[in-house]
């Protein structure tokens, strides 16, 4: 039977995963992106492979692991977006549970873990990511508990440790590899503590090496395998957002941006926080073990996020290190516990909660340059009414498919829901499912993934039919041929005819007819298909 003590712990902890599991469901949504796992994933689950659409070699998904099971789900018959949530909510609740077990492993009083789970249970951006339709909890969740084992590994190894320890490192990397990124500190301290094993005796050498091999054989053989598979499968190992987001360019300016955008949001209290750690280890003059292993995956992951100049989703990046974070300052500051302090860290967590929903969870307003887009703005696309990318990716299903290689071939930069909802073969404008040359690229908008875009004439060399670019469908009537609309996520393409194609109660969908298909001839002949106004 558990302590007394213990047992508050745990009542309080299923309390905090009780409240976040209330504002995870308040904040559900699913965004255009996570279509782009389940077009794989469904062509996966129809016997096509994890193919864009049948007879394609892109490599456009970020994650391996939740792109496959995602389609092993639908396999059973599954839809989406419940499969994704089936995996994302709860690997969030898990990645709660396991912040507070890694606290647990590094702190000596419980109000550090509980404090630093409560936190991220009312956090808007980590509640969020419980939906969404993206790897983001599941790679939270394998990173976190990777570190738990880890410091339970170093404590004391063993052979079933170093399974576990290993086994989790490997789904991690499986999710995402740039969690490699995140693993770094933590493998570096285990291969410390084993190289002191070395001084010993021979029989623990032997030992450390049996350990060594365990944590380290199980991810680097898992990674290794997923990139010869993918190479053999798609022709380049890594998937097409690596060339799209890794350009050997410094993205600082968007970056900072992008966390300074977060900062702000929260009301300055992480600034607040980092300014308080900093005056406590000036005070401390040393940084303990623990401090350093939380404090460097957080370093790592800023820079890496300065690198690639952030992301326009709700800083999802931020979330994989958040945990660390939270750890990490609330450590510091209740070092020597007293009332005042808890009664301070507790309302810092409730305000910058509160500033954080009200100042962005509630935005509205389109990007401008580069803004992070809240994630009910991420939600807008799915949910417009009478017509969202859902439905109208069904009309031209309707419309044009027909299960046949020679169907009508569409462009677009919303590669989500038009693909999934329309089956219809797609070139993705912005290059993340469709792998071009630099040759066949143009500057687009200093937008993270968004900086480059595919030329016309590489759509034309691809024998696309209808450009949709970024989906306008709120016309009632054709516009006259002249006035096209020049919107910054919105290009004309030159030469190329506007058409308006029907989609729900009355309205009409802006397309660029570009090479010509009989269906699309035959529904301007019997006008189904309107040409552009005079």
């Amino acid at each position: 039977m558990l302590p007394l003590n213990a047992r508050k712990d745990i009542f309080f902890l299923v309390v905090i995963l009780a409240i976040a599991a209330v504002y995870a469901i308040n904040n559900q949504f699913i965004q255009d992106d996570a279509f782009i796992s389940f077009r794989y994933g469904k062509n996966f689950a129809e016997g096509y492979g994890l193919v864009w659409y049948p007879g394609s070699t892109e490599f456009g998904y970020t994650s391996f692991l939740f792109t496959f099971l995602t389609g092993v789900l639908m396999k059973f018959g599954i839809n989406v977006p419940l499969a994704a949530y089936a995996l994302s909510f709860p690997a969030f609740l898990g990645a709660l549970a396991g912040t507070y077990f890694l606290g647990k492993q590094l702190f000596k009083n419980s109000w550090a873990p509980l404090l630093s789970t409560f936190a991220l249970a009312t956090h808007l951006t980590f509640t969020s990511y419980a939906t969404g339709g993206l790897e983001t909890s599941l790679q939270t969740f394998f990173i976190i508990w990777t570190y738990y084992f880890g410091i339970v590994w170093i404590k004391s190894p063993n052979v079933s440790k170093s399974a576990l320890l290993g086994a989790c490192a490997t789904l991690a990397l499986l999710t995402r590899l740039d969690s490699a990124l995140l693993l770094l500190p933590l493998y570096m301290l285990v291969a410390l503590h084993e190289l002191k094993e070395f001084r010993k005796r021979i029989g623990f050498a032997l030992a450390a090496i049996n350990n060594l091999l365990m944590v380290i054989a199980m991810p680097l053989v898992g990674v290794l395998a997923l990139l010869y598979g993918c190479y053999t499968y798609y022709g380049y190992a890594l998937p097409n957002t690596f060339y799209v987001k890794v350009d050997n360019v410094w993205h600082t300016d968007t970056g900072i941006t992008y966390l300074y955008n977060y900062v702000r949001s929260q009301g300055y209290i992480p600034l607040l926080l980092i300014l308080y750690c900093g005056w406590e280890l000036k005070s401390r003059k040393a940084l303990l073990q623990y401090q350093l292993l939380l404090l460097s995956p957080v370093i790592i992951w800023l820079l890496y996020i300065l690198y690639i100049g952030g992301d326009f989703m709700e800083y999802r990046l931020l979330v994989p290190v958040l945990p660390f974070y939270f750890l990490l300052a609330f450590g510091f500051i209740l070092g020597n516990t007293t009332h005042l302090k808890l009664f301070a860290l507790f309302a810092s967590i409730i305000v910058s909660a509160f500033i954080h929903k009200t100042y962005y969870g509630d935005s509205i307003d389109s990007p401008n340059n580069f803004e992070v887009v809240a994630f009910k703005q991420l939600q807008t696309p799915m949910t417009e009414q009478p017509n969202n990318w859902l439905s109208v990716g069904k009309k031209l299903n309707e419309l044009f498919y027909s299960g046949s290689p020679d169907d009508v071939k569409i462009a677009t930069t919303a590669a989500g829901a038009l693909p999934y909802y329309s089956a219809l073969p797609t070139i993705d404008q912005l290059g993340i499912n469709t792998r071009a040359d630099k040759e066949w690229k143009i500057k687009f908008l200093d937008y993270p993934a968004h900086r480059q875009r595919l030329r016309d004439k590489f759509l034309i060399k691809e024998n696309v039919n209808l450009v949709l670019d970024h989906p306008l469908y709120h016309y009632r009537k054709p516009l006259k041929c002249q006035n096209r609309p020049r919107l910054s996520f919105h290009t004309p393409v030159r030469g190329a005819p506007m058409v308006f194609i029907p989609v729900n109660q009355g309205y009409y969908l802006l397309a660029y007819y570009l090479t010509k298909h009989p269906k699309i001839e035959y529904y301007l002949e019997n006008k189904v298909i309107l040409p552009c106004g005079k």
